[in-house]
């Protein structure tokens, strides 16, 4: 569901400017859904200082999803995890979303390298 929302929202011309995992409100009352294997309601939150363009330039996308990825570097994800986001972002297979876009990927790798370390003075462990 976050992939897909960060998706529809930076290929449409809008851009966060402060996307992090705790600007996504989930929704408690659609938490039984889990059980019945359904995605549970999730809502973006904070938008005061979206900027909306015709489209979104690859720096602010960087930016954006790269502030993303700092923010679950703490939580534990798999390697796994982030090409399933990959996938669902793109809507491509990973194959095809790292063969045409491994230089993106690679830039907001490196941006949440860099928000990392500045904030906990270390490297992260990547995944």
């Amino acid at each position: 569901s976050v992939a897909a929302i960060s998706s529809r929202m930076l290929e449409n011309g809008i851009n966060h400017r402060d996307f992090y995992l705790n600007h996504f409100l989930l929704d408690r009352d659609t938490l039984p859904a889990l059980a019945e294997g359904q995605a549970p309601r999730i809502h973006l939150i904070d938008l005061h200082r979206v900027q909306i363009r015709k489209k979104t330039p690859r720096r602010w996308k960087v930016k954006d999803l790269g502030s993303l990825y700092y923010t679950s570097l703490e939580f534990g994800f798999t390697r796994h995890d982030y090409y399933r986001f990959i996938k669902a972002y793109t809507g491509m297979s990973l194959r095809e979303a790292l063969a045409s876009q491994g230089g993106f990927w690679k830039s907001v790798e490196k941006r949440a390298v860099a928000l990392y370390k500045q904030v906990y003075k270390k490297a992260p462990e990547l995944p």
